[in-house]
Order: C-alpha cells, then sequence, then structure tokens
C-alpha cells in the first residue's frame, strides 16, 4: 500500500546484524526482525539505504559485528550501505560503560580494520557502500561487487598508513 501510495526509498538504521549486539545495545529488535521487514520492502518494490555502525560491538565483539553484520546484508537487496561512526554521547548507557571498563571503545583505525573485514564478507549487488567518517578525515565510496577490491586496496593502504 505504500509503495502505491508513493513510497519509493526508506532509509534504515540497522546498525548491526549480530543479536547478540542488538540486544545489547537494546535495540529492540533482532536481525531474523531486521531481515523480515527488508524483505517485506523487496517484495513490496520499495528501495532501502542501510546504516550500519562499525565498533558498536567494541574491541570485543568486533570480528562477530563486521561478520554477522555481512550475512545479514547478504541476504537483502540494498541500494546503499553507509557506515556510520560511532559516537559515544554523554549521559547515555554506552557512554557511561565505556566510562566504566564495560565497552573498550574502539580507535578509528581498529574500526577501519573491522569495515574492512565486513567488506571482505559482502557479497551484495548493485549498491553503493561509502563511509564518510573514515579514520575521522577520510570518505570512501564505490559500487558493490565492481569496485569491492578498489574499496578493499584502499582501506588496506589507509591501515598501513596508520602503522607508520
Amino acid at each position: 500500500r505504500l509503495h502505491r501510495q508513493g513510497l519509493a526509498a526508506l532509509h534504515i538504521g540497522v546498525e548491526s546484524g549480530s543479536d547478540s549486539i542488538l540486544e545489547a545495545r537494546k535495540k529492540g529488535i533482532t536481525s531474523a526482525q531486521i531481515l523480515d521487514g527488508l524483505w517485506r520492502l523487496d517484495k513490496a518494490g520499495i528501495d532501502y539505504y542501510l546504516t550500519i555502525i562499525p565498533g558498536l560491538g567494541g574491541r570485543t565483539f568486533s570480528r562477530m559485528h563486521a561478520v554477522e553484520t555481512a550475512r545479514l546484508l547478504n541476504q537483502v537487496h540494498p541500494r546503499n550501505i553507509w557506515c556510520l561512526k560511532l559516537k559515544l554521547w554523554e549521559d547515555t548507557k554506552l557512554y557511561k560503560e565505556a566510562q566504566n571498563g564495560m565497552f573498550d571503545e574502539m580507535t578509528p583505525a581498529e574500526i577501519l580494520a573491522e569495515e574492512r573485514l565486513l567488506l571482505q564478507n559482502l557479497t551484495v549487488t548493485d549498491c553503493l557502500f561509502e563511509d564518510t567518517t573514515v579514520l575521522d578525515q577520510f570518505t570512501i565510496q564505490g559500487m558493490l561487487p565492481a569496485q569491492k577490491e578498489e574499496l578493499l586496496q584502499a582501506m588496506a593502504y589507509l591501515l598501513s598508513l596508520q602503522a607508520m
């Protein structure tokens, strides 16, 4: 009905494909519910642009966050995947957890490494992948799968500069 009334696209903050991270961050939704909603949009012919947040699992769950988010994204058809920098806002639960040592916030280089792992595991097609917050100073973007290797090389290069 929404499509018939003119809705053509939505921007959706998926944030993570990991049930453990979604639960820990109190998002109130599971990966299965996210998939169901996105599949319904596919069926209705409504495009969607997804935001994910590298670093949301902290250092401890970085690998799980990357792999499980890629797993979720590979099951749907996003027009765009936008990686948005994790920001810890004062007076939030996550900020307080970080202050108390219960959330191990990642450095910009660690977040880029996580994002690179996510990209390595992505198999989406006809999708713009972008991050406007790389290392707090760069933007990367490219179409998947055509520019996947270029994106991976750019990330590897930026990470090598951080190691110097």
